[in-house]
């Protein structure tokens, strides 16, 4: 072959590969171009969902919410929940439902004596309506004990005690005991709601996600117990052994015989600690961040989002 054969061999050689990058990069470039429609409408989506909440969270007037997807709101203890739908407007695409949830806490305020009460009574009026007007109660008459997780998740005890010591995952139980109630073990619940005429002990490594414990008499959570939410007792809630109430909670000890809220032995606590005409204890080796203290949203004022969470 001559000198030209081997120069046209290495033109047609060039040329084939340049068509080849080309057609890949043009094969790429429309990969490229779904893949960024794809998350623009996410981003849109997601924005979209963030400004129906924040205008629902505002109290704009209805006609604000025009081609925004619905909120709806549940309380939570301490805070509420705000969640909508994450709406993928993108012809062709099948997308799983998902949901954009953020959870709102009221700033500190200074309330008076009789705004504390009022606030808290209504609150505990509104988680003994939750667990005793629901259709799925269950009633047992005396003192009941589980090992293992009940298969009822609202459950009243009649003239009896509760007893819970089971090591394992529960997405929601609510209990509503005319004695005492007693959590211990290792369990993992999503939400555990709790009001008792009488006393509420929690021990062990129990972890509760959500939690809200109503008592008659004294709360007492120990021995590396965790949790986030609210306890509310009228004579005294104590924490101690490495207990850990994680933001946003509240304690509040609020009854007519000097109520008492202690923090003892290594416990920590994050959000309000609160005994209206009582006392607030706190030994060396406990800490509270009082930096985070927050109110509760059923006492009203400013609110603000402090966690933001997408789910499927």
């Amino acid at each position: 072959m001559n000198k030209s054969g081997y120069i046209l061999a290495m033109l047609m050689g060039i040329l084939l590969v340049l068509a080849l990058m080309l057609s890949a990069f043009l094969h790429t470039v429309g990969g490229l171009r779904r893949y960024v429609s794809r998350v623009g409408a996410e981003v849109q989506a997601v924005y979209n969902a963030e400004s129906a909440i924040l205008l629902r969270l505002w109290r704009l007037p209805g006609e604000a919410f025009k081609d925004l997807p619905p909120v709806s709101v549940a309380p939570m203890g301490p805070y509420e929940e705000f969640c909508t739908p994450v709406v993928l407007r993108q012809p062709g695409v099948r997308v799983s439902q998902k949901y954009y949830c953020a959870s709102v806490v009221s700033r500190y305020q200074k309330l008076h004596y009789s705004a504390f009460h009022n606030g808290i009574q209504a609150e505990r009026e509104t988680l003994k309506k939750r667990i005793l007007g629901s259709s799925r109660l269950k009633r047992f008459s005396g003192s009941k004990r589980f090992f293992s997780p009940p298969s009822e998740d609202y459950i009243q005890i009649i003239d009896g005690d509760l007893r819970l010591d089971f090591d394992d995952h529960l997405a929601s139980a609510n209990f509503y005991v005319t004695g005492d109630a007693t959590v211990m073990g290792a369990a993992v619940f999503d939400t555990l709601r709790l009001y008792a005429l009488g006393n509420v002990f929690m021990r062990g490594q129990v972890q509760a996600r959500f939690l809200e414990v109503v008592a008659g008499e004294r709360i007492e959570v120990s021995n590396h117990v965790r949790f986030r939410g609210l306890l509310t007792a009228q004579r005294e809630v104590v924490l101690e052994d490495h207990a850990t109430g994680d933001f946003p909670s509240a304690t509040i000890a609020l009854g007519q015989n000097e109520p008492r809220v202690a923090l003892l032995q290594k416990a920590r606590f994050a959000g309000l600690l609160a005994a209206p005409a009582g006392t607030l204890e706190l030994d060396s080796t406990a800490r509270h961040d009082s930096v985070q203290s927050i109110m509760p949203v059923f006492y009203g004022g400013e609110r603000f989002v402090f966690e933001r969470v997408v789910r499927q």
